[in-house]
């Protein structure tokens, strides 16, 4: 008898064909770097294809088997909020039998920023979805900075009277609980770049004019490693010639456990902090400001911007293209897009050149149109960066113009006190998310 029912079941399995038993994915990587879908398989599957494999919305992606398992990588990363189908064709049992389409849907995370809102009540650092309501993760004195480590801990920079930086890892649950952070050099310092990076925190630190500290060591923007898995003690990054590193940026791989750091001598380096391998030269530029989805780096040389193949070391120039009206505009910086547009913070002067016209446009190589302007055509954009998978731009603008004057009075990180934080749609060019405040990460 049991014979016969193993023989049933051999017999069924042949003629229904394949069934997906279950699929993995980790959707919150999946919108920040490409990553892959496991699906496994009730029994061991004939090789499946890349040209077997289909995603809507569409998405390239390559395939490897093993046995029972397909392993469905996508060739870049995928869209907040949106609910993607993965279908298979042609799936057939190793053993043989029919045919059969299967599929799986995938739905990932809503876009989930936080920003920084300062006020003399005491400043809080909030999240929202576009649309959501605004929960606040923690509120404090004089938050300089912060870095969201998970859902229950936040570390926090905040600044003293003398306009020191102070470090602490905070619980967001509203317990009060702390960690007191030890800077370096035991004397009063700031810090200006932080990052996080895997599970280690990045930042550079600068040592303040103090009597007290002149026979201790002196920082100047020197980087260290801050181990948030070990601990917590600050080791200071040696570089190519094992000397202390003076950086000006750091651009964390997104999804990826290492960085890419500018140093003031202008080497772009690459550095594993969980390595013990020092940074390794990778060119030599004057600014770095961004890394692309496909691998590429937004730099500065002496005649403009530039696109840097990490594959190959190949460049390639990011001109302007002009606008529908015939002008050329001049560009601040460039964001190049995986999709072979970029983004550029643009401005264009009035024909005597009295005002000028400043917004931030896309660029697709033979037309520039502007993304995103100023409602009343007045005001400051202060910084702008892009969503890993491409799909948000995230700006700081001010409404009132940015100014000495209108300075929140923050000795390090200052904002004009009417700053605000705009999400854009690259896609639409509407404005998905505004919010008073400044300093957003994700």
């Amino acid at each position: 008898m049991l014979a016969l029912a193993c023989a049933g079941l051999a017999t069924a399995s042949v003629l229904q064909g394949p069934r997906i038993q279950g699929a993995q994915v980790n959707v919150a990587q999946a919108v920040v770097a490409p990553t892959a879908l496991r699906v496994v398989f009730d029994e061991a599957v004939a090789p499946v294809a890349a040209a077997d494999v289909s995603v809507t919305p569409r998405v390239p992606v390559t395939v490897q088997n093993d046995r029972d398992v397909v392993l469905v990588t996508f060739g870049a990363a995928l869209r907040y909020d949106t609910t993607y189908t993965v279908t298979i064709a042609g799936v057939r049992a190793a053993a043989g039998g029919v045919q059969v389409d299967v599929s799986h849907r995938i739905r990932t995370p809503a876009f989930q920023p936080t920003w920084l809102q300062r006020a003399p009540s005491g400043d809080r650092i909030l999240t929202a979805t576009p649309g959501g309501d605004q929960v606040t993760l923690f509120t404090g004195a004089r938050i300089q900075d912060y870095l969201v480590l998970d859902s229950a801990a936040v570390l926090v920079l905040t600044l003293d009277d003398s306009g020191a930086t102070e470090a602490s890892i905070v619980a967001t649950d509203g317990s009060g609980n702390a960690e007191q952070l030890t800077l370096p050099g035991d004397a009063p310092g700031r810090i200006d770049v932080l990052e996080r990076v895997g599970t280690d925190v990045l930042y550079t630190f600068s040592s303040l004019d103090d009597d007290s500290s002149s026979d201790l060591p002196v920082f100047d923007d020197t980087l260290f490693r801050l181990d948030l898995s070990g601990t917590h003690i600050s080791d200071e990054v040696a570089g190519l010639d094992g000397k202390p590193l003076s950086v000006d940026g750091v651009i964390p791989v997104p999804g990826g456990t290492d960085a890419f750091v500018h140093t003031r001598s202008e080497d772009v380096l690459r550095y594993q902090p969980t390595g013990s391998d020092p940074p390794t030269l990778v060119a030599k530029y004057q600014e770095l400001t961004a890394l692309t989805g496909d691998g590429r780096l937004s730099v500065k040389d002496a005649f403009g911007w530039l696109a840097y193949s990490l594959a190959d070391g190949s460049e390639s120039r990011l001109e302007p293209a002009p606008l529908a009206s015939g002008e050329t505009p001049f560009v601040a910086d460039v964001i190049p897009l995986s999709d072979g547009r970029q983004i550029e913070r643009a401005v264009v002067p009035k024909g005597d050149y009295s005002a000028f016209d400043s917004f931030i446009a896309i660029d697709d190589g033979s037309r520039s149109a502007p993304l995103y302007r100023m409602p009343d055509g007045g005001g400051s954009i202060i910084d702008y960066s892009v969503t890993p998978n491409g799909q948000y731009l995230v700006a700081e603008v001010s409404p009132g113009g940015d100014s000495f004057e209108s300075s929140d009075g923050y000795a390090t990180g200052d904002r004009p006190r009417d700053v605000q934080t705009i999400v854009i749609d690259v896609g639409s060019g509407e404005v998905a998310a505004q919010w008073p405040g400044s300093h957003p990460r994700w």
